[in-house]
């Protein structure tokens, strides 16, 4: 069990645990209040440092996300008796006490889903806190109709370039995570732009640990690196930008395929496979900010039915130029910091990567040399680590075109149950069973068979079981 506190100041906030915890040396205190902070937070409105005010309970919703990022790299699930599951102690000041207590359960069942942790939240009052920074650029009130989460990739791309073709007022905001999706973002985002002009807003968010050398409160060290939480995280930014902006709706473009996420095979049950934009996760987050009367809008999917494959069929020549920009790779910097592989974007054999190529291949876009590894033809010099990915997409494909259309709807639902209402709720349109889902997933799985036994050298494909 991990004990964490929020720090908002010695004076503002009279509660003793609070203050016991703030000298408790087992307890890590999240800090972007101080002059003297552990913990960073940088804005940037197109490029020009920006000043972001808050409501009270948006800036609290803010800081219980980044407390509850930060505070994820602090605690091992290695360590833990089932490899996983962790337990965070939050005391939480915040402005509207009763409003959070009332919320605590939706917040923290939320959270479980997304991460498979366990928090229990310790509410506290507080008074007036520091403002993040000052700075003489603000969002504009609502000149902006809707915020669109970016973060370098294909989906994140074709979200906004076709909210921007319909002529929406588009904010798109970034979470600067590595150096590699950062430069895309802001390369996609002059690019859009040039096209778009002042239709189109980029904020860039770099939250982290700070680089202060003699902050008030240490941190613990990093321990790890599974970052389940972390689009909370996103979706908390998007929704402080959206109260900020005034913006009608938040939109997530995520492929349909990567939103279920359903387990490739048993060791990925559970949330060792991500929840990053399933139907369950961004529904309930929905409830969240609704009940804490921080966004009354929309929060939408407008992918939720597609795969990766399914949203390139029919790409218009600006699309077409502006894909090859784009970042999937899940880990884009591993790889970067050797000489002769630092031109490469991807990795080329993680999940991520196998559907963009597929994909790109059927848009006619593929350029193997886009990737480290060509998964295709190089698998069985690969190490074992590098096959897994590949290895296993095969046969989670293999039986998902074995499955009759129930068992496909219980595959759908792998995470959870979820109403075919989520389709109008946070999708593109209403739907009255789970068949759409599961089309999607047997169509998919049928072209990627189709793919890799016509791209794969037999050797290759005796080796995976084709």
């Amino acid at each position: 069990m991990m004990k964490v506190v929020r720090f908002v100041g010695r004076e503002a906030c009279s509660s003793k645990q609070y203050h016991s915890l703030l000298d408790d040396p087992n307890a890590a205190v999240i800090d972007n209040a101080s002059t003297k902070a552990n913990t960073s937070i940088t804005k940037r409105l197109n490029n020009r440092l920006l000043q972001l005010d808050l409501p009270p309970t948006v800036r609290d919703f803010l800081d219980l996300a980044i407390t509850i990022y930060i505070s994820d790299e602090l605690s091992s699930r290695a360590q833990q008796k089932d490899y996983w599951t962790r337990q965070f102690d939050v005391v939480l000041p915040v402005f509207a006490l009763d409003l959070w207590e009332r919320c605590e359960d939706s917040l923290a069942d939320n959270l479980k889903f997304l991460s498979g942790d366990i928090f229990n939240f310790s509410w506290k009052q507080r008074q007036n806190i520091p403002r993040y920074s000052n700075h003489r650029i603000k969002i504009p009130r609502g000149y902006y109709d809707t915020v669109c989460l970016f973060s370098g990739g294909l989906d994140s791309l074709l979200g906004a370039y076709r909210l921007l073709k319909e002529g929406r007022k588009v904010l798109l905001v970034g979470h600067q995570a590595d150096g590699v999706t950062s430069t895309a973002q802001k390369n996609l985002f002059n690019l859009l732009q040039r096209k778009f002009g002042n239709s189109v807003g980029y904020i860039q968010f770099g939250i982290g640990r700070s680089r202060r050398q003699n902050p008030i409160f240490q941190l613990p060290n990093k321990v790890e690196n599974s970052h389940r939480p972390r689009s909370f995280l996103f979706l908390a930014i998007a929704t402080a930008v959206a109260s900020s902006a005034e913006s009608e709706s938040i939109v997530i473009p995520e492929n349909g395929l990567i939103a279920l996420n359903v387990p490739l095979q048993i060791s990925r049950l559970g949330t060792l496979s991500t929840r990053t934009a399933h139907p369950i996760f961004i529904s309930s987050f929905r409830e969240v900010v609704h009940a804490l009367n921080i966004f009354s809008g929309e929060i939408l999917n407008p992918f939720l039915f597609l795969s990766k494959t399914e949203m390139l069929e029919k790409l218009d020549p600006d699309e077409r130029k502006l894909a090859k920009h784009t970042v999937s790779c899940s880990h884009p910097d591993s790889y970067r910091w050797r000489k002769e592989t630092s031109r490469k974007k991807h990795c080329g054999y993680c999940v991520p990567c196998i559907y963009r190529r597929i994909a790109m291949i059927e848009a006619s876009l593929d350029d193997k040399d886009d990737y480290l590894d060509d998964i295709f033809n190089d698998y069985l010099s690969l190490s074992p680590l590098r096959q897994v990915d590949f290895a296993a997409l095969v046969r989670f494909a293999q039986k998902i075109i074995s499955l009759n259309t129930n068992e496909l709807q219980m595959m759908v639902l792998s995470h959870g149950f979820f109403s075919p209402d989520v389709g109008q709720i946070i999708g593109p349109r209403p739907v009255d069973s789970l068949l759409p889902w599961a089309n999607m997933l047997k169509k998919w799985s049928t072209n990627f068979l189709d793919k890799i036994n016509f791209l794969c050298p037999k050797a290759v494909k005796e080796s995976i079981g084709l």
